[in-house]
């Protein structure tokens, strides 16, 4: 398998995202046109790619654009746990754009709100067509198990919570971070491990 390393120049076309190449000493275009022909793929900054097309001046020429295709990873590179780290830093940085400075690194976190993070990546691994209403809703009855309750403020020891309501009660500042999280899990998935 060719096994290049692209400049950061490239751009996306009715057939592709196409990266543009030097290519290195001992490697032709024809060779890339060979690959292709075989059915091979081709490794650009170390991801696995599906050529689509190639873009050259001739079969020596030492630049051409490569047109690619994604091809998904055949080796699971992150488990549950690590999705659960990235949505809670992806939802400590918009609390923090929102001037919520309340939120602790996922090092620092209690260990019932990282639990509680997992249980709800669990939740869309499990449903994965539930809504971010859906979401809320887990979460909701997740809190109500542990003897959460409505407070105004978020107050961990006494339990209280202001997004222990309805989902459609919720200020869309609040009902983003559902969407957020969703997003997140849906487009981490594919990279889990079994």
């Amino acid at each position: 398998m060719i096994e290049l390393t692209a400049e950061d120049r490239f751009f996306i076309t009715g057939r592709g995202t196409v990266y543009t190449f030097r290519l290195p000493e001992g490697i032709v275009v024809k060779d890339i046109y060979e690959a292709r022909a075989r059915g091979e793929n081709i490794i650009i900054n170390k991801v696995e790619y599906r050529i689509r097309g190639i873009e050259h001046f001739s079969h020596q020429t030492k630049f051409c654009g490569i047109a690619v295709g994604y091809v998904k990873p055949n080796l699971s590179i992150m488990t549950r746990t690590d999705i659960a780290m990235i949505v809670h830093e992806a939802n400590r940085a918009y609390c923090l754009q929102l001037g919520d400075t309340s939120q602790k690194p996922w090092e620092e976190a209690e260990q019932w709100q990282r639990d509680s993070i997992l249980k709800g990546v669990d939740f869309h691994f499990d449903n994965p067509d539930a809504t971010p209403e859906n979401s809320h809703e887990s979460w909701l009855a997740e809190k109500e198990a542990t003897g959460w309750k409505y407070g105004p403020v978020k107050d961990p020891e006494k339990k209280e919570h202001p997004c222990f309501v309805p989902y459609h009660e919720l200020p869309v500042d609040q009902q983003a971070k559902d969407h957020l999280c969703r997003g997140i899990i849906h487009a981490l998935r594919p990279f889990v491990t079994a």
